[in-house]
């Protein structure tokens, strides 16, 4: 889920080559996103949590921010959702 989950941030903000690093996602129902996903909000959101603590993201209650793009990449294995 993970893997799913880092390709999903990547492949929704790649379309911004100029803004490598700190991009955000305007996101107010983690729910949504997990049923795109195919999982439960209670998975995704573990997944969130753990990579807020890996300090890969960061969240607040309306966006997601990255703030390590290369490790999202190694997570995403090159995966991208078109």
């Amino acid at each position: 889920m993970e893997n799913r989950f880092a390709s999903y941030l990547l492949s929704t903000l790649a379309d911004d080559a100029d803004h490598p690093f700190g991009l955000e996602l305007k996101t107010t129902n983690l729910q949504e996103i997990a049923g795109l996903l195919g999982t439960t909000y209670r998975h995704l959101n573990r997944v969130v949590h753990s990579l807020i603590e890996r300090e890969i993201i960061t969240k607040d209650r309306h966006f997601i921010q990255i703030q390590d793009w290369s490790l999202l990449e190694k997570l995403s294995n090159d995966i991208r959702y078109e």
